[in-house]
C-alpha cells in the first residue's frame, strides 16, 4: 500500500532546488497573469500534464461546489487521495471515474486548493473516508409526513429512504418541509465518519470496509 508520504513524495518530485514551494497561495492568485500562476503552480508539483491538474480541480468544483466551499472542497478532495492509497495507484485517472468533472475549466482558487491536497499542505479532516454523497441531491426527495397534530413523522422513512435532518423538499405550496433521503444502496456496509464543520444534511463522508482496493 502507498504510504502517505510514498504519496506525497511522487507528486512533488525528487530534487527540491526544482521545486517552487508555495508559502502563500493567495500571493500566486494576486498575480494579473493567469499564464504566470499558472506557471509557477506547475512548478510547485512537477506536473508533467496540465490535463491531470485541471481533472483534479474540475472534481473539486463539480462535486464540492464553488472555491468559497473550502471545507468540504477539502473533504471531497481527500475522498479521491484516499482513493489512489488504498488502490495503490499513483494515477489519479485510476480513481476519478466515479465523479463529476463537468467540461468547464476550473478556477484558479481551485487549481491552488489541488496543489495543496496533492502536496499534502493539508491534514486529513475525513480520518481516511474514501467515498460520500450528499442526501439532498439523491433523487427522488420524499416528504416527511405529517399525523393528525401536524408533527413531522421522521422516524417512519419508507424502505431505502432515511431521515437527515436539515434535508427539505420544495412543495407545490412553495412552502418546504423536511424530507426522506435515498440512502445509496453500495453505502449500507460502510462506516460514517463525521467531517468537523461539515452536517450531514450538506455531505456524509464513508470509509470503505477493509483496507485494500476500493471502488
Amino acid at each position: 500500500m502507498l504510504s502517505p508520504a510514498r504519496l506525497r513524495s511522487i507528486v512533488k518530485g525528487r530534487s527540491r532546488a526544482q521545486t517552487v514551494a508555495i508559502r502563500n497561495p493567495q500571493d500566486l492568485l494576486s498575480r494579473r497573469d493567469p499564464s504566470e500562476q499558472l506557471g509557477h503552480l506547475i512548478d510547485a508539483v512537477q506536473m508533467n500534464k496540465l490535463a491531470n491538474l485541471n481533472e483534479w480541480a474540475r472534481i473539486l468544483e463539480n462535486e464540492a461546489g464553488s472555491p468559497t466551499d473550502q471545507p468540504i472542497m477539502e473533504a471531497v478532495g481527500h475522498t479521491v487521495l484516499n482513493r489512489m492509497q488504498r488502490n495503490e495507484t499513483e494515477k489519479l485517472s485510476d480513481v476519478s471515474k466515479g465523479y463529476a468533472r463537468g467540461n468547464n475549466p476550473a478556477q484558479p482558487q481551485t487549481r491552488v486548493l489541488a496543489i495543496q491536497l496533492l502536496n499534502g499542505a493539508l491534514p486529513d479532516p475525513t480520518g481516511g473516508a474514501t467515498h460520500f454523497y450528499q442526501p439532498a441531491q439523491m433523487k427522488p426527495l420524499m416528504a416527511v409526513p405529517q399525523n393528525a397534530r401536524g408533527q413531522y413523522q421522521t422516524d417512519l422513512p419508507p424502505q431505502n429512504y432515511e431521515y437527515i435532518p436539515g434535508v427539505t423538499l420544495k412543495l407545490p405550496d412553495k412552502k418546504s418541509a423536511p424530507a426522506f433521503s435515498v440512502a445509496p444502496p453500495w453505502a449500507r456496509d460502510f462506516s460514517q465518519t463525521k467531517v468537523t464543520g461539515i452536517p450531514d444534511s450538506l455531505a456524509i463522508f464513508l470509509i470503505a470496509p477493509g483496507s485494500r482496493h476500493v471502488r
